[in-house]
């Protein structure tokens, strides 16, 4: 019995015999993994389970699925996620019948895990059922995957909250997964797929409405077009389901008869929210022309007509069907709007509400013909000769409809309630004026739908264009304004970066000294949003341009960023809030005043490099710079690893301005010490932003490289696509230039190939392709037989199409000599039958200097692949130069081969090429 942790780890890494799993069973070392250890500081360590990696890898072996399955329903639960992370990856792995007997199992996890992280290989256990044909063990595992649950409680002391449905899985996740799988879900469980969308969608619904109940879901808000894309930079959980309602609603319906079509619309049209409704008229308006009977009691009904909650519906689907409806349907319509709006006594008694008087008579025909306007815009293109030119002046009169379907289309998300003042108002007013109104000033009842905080972001945006429109003006008093609510000094900080970004700004003294003030005065229960606008408008000064901050201000403006740089946003548990585990820390860290301040520290260091010439060093000529980087890599003064991607993203420049110091740095910054894995991670997420890899930082970084090749075979679920194509990208770079080789003793480019996924090698091959095809690419030195000896050596080592298909583009950049070039396009084609961009390249080879006999044995190679006539279709345009020359050979064997494939081809239908024949 194996107890010693060196043995078990050394036995369980060498074990390749599935044999053995039955025996190990049964002397119950898959029966539980090890249990988390919580340290005395609150930290947890998960300790390995070594047979659970041999198991995973006995999981190709599939004659063995049903065992590992009946192994995995045994196992002792408990909390070690890494070892349930790694049973995850082993269940997605096993035959579809033998995942299902784990299922419970799965489910339990999902449930028990915060914030699971097993999404994904759930999300693709759904997929593979799916594929499989087991289309109620995918409902099955995907109710628990996406369930939603009860919103957290308002915070005390906050009296207006906007209560969000929780999720077991992250929310960016949740609307990845489910929008991938939306449309197998409708072809493979039909009705019952929409039924469980539209159960979660009402359930996040009555959750979110805040006391208001159905049919007020506020949906046209949230999302003004049900076509619309999902919002991905705001992931709202009904917004997610509702669009993966309508996806699969879409499917149903293409594929339905008139009778179940309107069954199909019945249906969602009997449940009790609007958004449900919504669904049923754009349904209904994609596929109208069945059912024109439906469209016209729609348009026709008095009560939708008018209701803001179905606006967008109602335009496009007037927009699309009017002209088709009977003339009798269509008067009916027109009568709605011509009866004007029922709403106006309401209106008349708002105003005077607010004013204190009724609106003139004047004013009220305004807003009648302001609302007729908006009613016929969708209509307007069939109107009556004498009402279509009434319209037009209240076009010119007025502007455009207020409505616009593809204003509306592109919208989404949030974006705050109207502002009670114009940008022009603002600028009316006198300073003093000004200054009260903004320091006084109170959301109306009517926008107290706004979530808490919100409530004078309208009114936010209006002073950000004032400021910007008359930058001076507000520079003059800055002081004084720097004194407002944090909003509304982000606003006029944002209104002053538009304006010196424009050339128009106030000098850099003013600046600084509004920024000074903004930092004294500001709220200390703000947490970062005042200081990000601040620091947006300091970065504008460290740039190099004719609109940079004065180096004599240098001092000043270094003592704001030395504060900024110690703000507390973020907090470690903001951070695993927003980004648990290896998230997204570089996305989060960006949003962040900390994160943020250390990259304006980085720039600030580059300004001042720039001003004192290339022969500058950082810790000589900006020392303090120095010290407080040092100062933020000390996991005490700074825990939080987010902020490391700051350091990753600008090593570049730091290894530019001192790279002495920054080698001597990059040990803290990417530390080998497994208990600060996070921060390694963080910086090494922010290095993989930059677009290209630079020579010193490769050389200093060549270890970090070799440790994300290793993390592509060990942790491949938790590499994002992202970054994973970054590292692809940095490595062909730095072949392509020479700074590594085919051969090296770290076998750096090898092991990439051995260990990267199809996809990434696949990433990688056509990511040198399309740099060969840029106009101004240049093969310097060595570099055309560099790319020679890694293609020829893919060539050999590997049997996937998909690999090699980016080898397309190398071979039309026309960068490559005969013969070489066109003997690997052959050598290609008849080795994996791969697929590129066929006429292109097809295009190429007949202008290429390559003999007949090699083209004609392209075209016998496609053919020989090609069993479909529309494959054949896309490239023979370009082949048939290659036939008609073949055929008028003065060589019999050439034309003989050219007869043959004008036979092959004449006979699959392309009768044209009859006239090629050798004569």
């Amino acid at each position: 019995m194996l107890v010693d942790v060196v043995q078990l780890r050394h036995f369980f890494s060498k074990l390749d015999n599935p044999e053995w799993i039955t025996p190990l069973a049964a002397r119950g070392y898959f029966k539980e993994a090890p249990r988390p250890i919580r340290e005395p500081d609150g930290s947890i360590r998960y300790p390995p389970w070594q047979p659970i990696f041999y198991l995973d890898r006995m999981a190709a072996h599939s004659e063995y699925s049903s065992k590992i399955a009946e192994i995995l329903t045994k196992v002792k639960d408990n909390d070690n996620v890494f070892a349930i992370s790694k049973m995850a990856d082993i269940i997605l792995k096993l035959d579809p019948q033998d995942a299902i007997r784990a299922l419970p199992q799965l489910k339990a996890w999902l449930k028990n895990i915060e914030r699971s992280s097993i999404e994904l290989d759930a999300g693709n256990l759904v997929k593979r059922f799916l594929e499989a044909g087991q289309a109620q063990a995918a409902l099955e595992l995907s109710r628990t995957l996406f369930e939603v649950l009860p919103p957290d409680p308002a915070p005390e002391g906050r009296p207006f909250h906007i209560p969000r449905v929780n999720t077991r899985i992250d929310r960016y996740w949740y609307q990845q997964i489910l929008s991938e799988i939306s449309t197998d879900l409708a072809r493979k469980c039909g009705r019952e797929a929409l039924s469980f969308v539209i159960g979660l969608l009402e359930n996040a619904l009555a959750f979110e409405s805040a006391g208001r109940g159905p049919p007020h879901d506020a949906s046209y808000i949230w999302r003004p077009a049900i076509d619309a894309p999902p919002e991905r930079s705001l992931v709202e959980i009904p917004d997610t389901l509702l669009v993966a309602a309508r996806d699969i609603s879409e499917v149903l319906a293409a594929e339905a008869d008139d009778n179940t079509l309107k069954e199909l619309i019945h249906f969602l049209e009997t449940r009790p929210w609007n958004a449900e409704h919504r669904l049923a008229w754009h349904l209904l308006t994609r596929h109208g022309a069945r059912l024109l009977d439906e469209i016209a009691a729609r348009l026709t009904n008095k009560t939708t007509f008018d209701d803001s909650a179905f606006r967008h519906e109602y335009y496009v689907m007037a927009k699309a069907w009017y002209s088709v409806l009977p003339a009798g349907v269509k008067s009916q319509i027109l009568n709605l709007v011509l009866e004007g709006p029922d709403h106006l006594p309401a209106w008349i008694e708002y105003v005077r509400e607010r004013t204190g008087s009724s609106p003139s008579t004047e004013e009220q025909q305004a807003y009648q013909e302001r609302w007729w306007r908006d009613r016929l815009s969708p209509i307007k293109d069939h109107l009556p000769a004498e009402l279509h030119a009434t319209y037009d002046q209240w076009i010119i009169k007025y502007g455009p409809p207020e409505f616009d379907e593809a204003t509306v289309r592109h919208s989404g998300g949030f974006v705050g309630p109207a502002s009670p003042k114009k940008a022009n108002d603002l600028l009316g007013m006198s300073d003093d004026e000004l200054h009260r109104f903004l320091t006084t000033y109170e959301a109306d009842d009517d926008e107290a739908w706004a979530p808490e905080g919100w409530e004078d972001v309208g009114l936010a945006r209006e002073l950000e264009s004032a400021v910007k429109s008359d930058p001076n003006r507000f520079a003059a008093r800055s002081v004084d304004f720097a004194k407002l609510r944090p909003r509304f000094v982000k606003a006029i900080a944002n209104g002053f970066t538009q304006a010196v970004k424009g050339k128009s700004g106030p000098d850099w003294e003013t600046l600084l000294h509004f920024t000074e003030a903004a930092l004294e005065h500001r709220s200390p229960e703000v947490r970062g949003e005042l200081e990000m606008g601040l620091l947006s408008l300091l970065d504008v000064g460290l740039r190099e341009s004719d609109t940079a901050c004065p180096i004599d201000l240098r001092g000043r403006l270094w003592a704001i960023l030395q504060r900024l740089s110690s703000h507390p946003n973020p907090t470690p548990e903001e951070e695993k809030s927003h980004a648990p585990g290896f998230g997204d820390l570089h996305g989060y860290s960006i949003n962040t005043v900390r994160g943020t301040a250390l990259r304006t520290v980085i720039d600030y260091a580059l300004w001042v490099y720039r001003s004192l010439g290339d022969h500058a060093i950082l810790t000589r000529d900006m020392p303090e710079v120095a010290t407080l980087l040092e100062e933020h890599l000390d996991v005490i003064t700074d825990p939080t690893p987010s902020t490391r991607t700051a350091y990753g993203e600008r090593l570049p420049w730091l290894i530019l301005m001192d790279k002495e110091w920054a080698s001597r740095q990059v040990q803290r910054i990417f530390p080998d010490d497994l208990n600060l894995e996070v921060y390694r991670r963080a910086a090494w997420q922010g290095y993989m932003q930059l677009p290209r890899a630079y020579d010193d930082p490769f050389r200093i970084l060549r270890a970090q490289y070799e440790r994300a090749i290793q993390e592509l075979v060990s942790e491949p679920n938790r590499i994002d696509t992202e970054e994973t194509n970054h590292v692809a990208e940095h490595l062909m770079e730095v072949f392509w230039r020479g700074l590594v080789n085919l051969g090296d003793p770290d076998r750096l480019i090898e092991k990439f190939f051995e260990r990267a996924p199809i996809s990434l090698r696949q990433h990688a091959i056509r990511d040198i392709g399309v740099g060969l095809q840029h106009p101004q690419t240049v093969l310097k030195g060595d570099a055309k037989q560099r790319l020679e000896q890694l293609y020829d050596w893919r060539l050999d080592q590997t049997e996937d199409a998909e690999e090699l298909e980016g080898f397309g583009r190398w071979y039309t950049s026309g960068h490559f000599d005969e013969p070489w070039a066109t003997s690997r396009l052959l050598k290609t084609l008849q080795k994996t039958g791969f697929r590129f961009h066929d006429e292109d390249v097809i295009g190429v080879l007949a202008k290429s200097a390559a003999s007949i006999a090699d083209k004609v044995s392209a075209i016998e190679l496609l053919i020989k692949r090609d069993e479909d006539y529309w494959r054949i279709e896309n490239w023979l345009p370009e082949g048939k130069p290659i036939i008609e020359e073949a055929s008028r050979s003065t060589d019999a064997v050439t034309r003989g081969r050219a007869a043959a494939i004008i036979d092959d081809l004449v006979r699959r239908g392309f009768h044209d090429l009859r006239s090629l024949y050798p004569k």
